[in-house]
């Protein structure tokens, strides 16, 4: 594997991985906070939570603005200040758009069958227990909430997850492994991030699939220097389960 093309900006630091591993898990404790409070406001009790879409734009709120924050620490104390330069947050319209439309349905439609039909043909009731994450999120749509959740689920999820695993924490992996060989930095930051991606999620039936979903993700980042293939892939995965997923309901 050759060396991928280097960034454009200089930046005044290498981005530091304990920034990213900070703001994961403190994302998700504001995630459950937000969530908590509205789940208040609306009388449920915590304990058994019904998931709607205000809900579920409570907790995916609470989480962005930790990663955003997380992000903007990285581009103005060891970046150039630039989401671009630093994140390669930016888009080709070829080849970024259609192979990344392209990828994510085939690995929604034909990559997560494949990797879990060893799974199903031993247990019947296992098809059921993978999807149900995905209907329960597109499930809180009912009621007049099935533009929102979309917003959140194939958009706003798509942007923010490619900024903060393949845009900060990538590039902080790639920091840290900056004396390894290149194949074996390319081998390390895709593994790595990917695990880091599925982690994310506490979907232990899920872990599997998403760690793949996570690699293919951070191949093309690490590949391309720039997020925009990463991010139509993640948004074409989500919006063919979510089609999918509306349809059967």
């Amino acid at each position: 594997m050759q060396e991928p093309p280097s960034y454009t900006s200089p930046k005044k630091k290498s981005f530091p991985f304990w920034l990213p591993l900070i703001a994961l898990p403190l994302g998700l404790l504001v995630a459950s906070l937000t969530a908590s409070i509205v789940a208040l406001a609306q009388g449920q009790r915590t304990s058994h939570l019904v998931v709607n879409a205000p809900l579920l734009a409570s907790d995916e709120v609470g989480l962005w603005v930790v990663f955003l924050v997380a992000l903007v620490i990285g581009v103005r104390r060891y970046g150039s200040g630039s989401f671009i330069r630093d994140y390669g947050f930016k888009v080709k319209m070829w080849p970024d758009i259609p192979i990344g439309l392209v990828v994510g349905a085939f690995c929604q439609l034909v990559v997560l069958p494949v990797l879990y039909l060893p799974f199903e043909a031993g247990n019947p009731s296992f098809a059921k227990a993978l999807s149900q994450p995905a209907k329960t999120l597109v499930g809180s749509g009912r009621s007049g909430g099935e533009a929102l959740v979309f917003v959140i689920i194939v958009i706003g999820a798509p942007i923010m997850e490619e900024l903060f695993f393949r845009g900060l924490t990538l590039r902080s992996l790639e920091a840290l492994s900056v004396k390894l060989a290149v194949r074996l930095r390319a081998v390390l930051v895709v593994v790595v991030t990917g695990v880091f991606f599925a982690l994310a999620h506490f979907e232990p039936l899920q872990f599997l699939g998403l760690w793949v979903v996570g690699m293919v993700l951070s191949y093309m980042s690490y590949r391309t220097r720039r997020l925009g293939m990463s991010i139509f892939t993640h948004m074409s995965f989500n919006l063919v389960a979510f089609v999918a997923l509306v349809g059967i309901r």
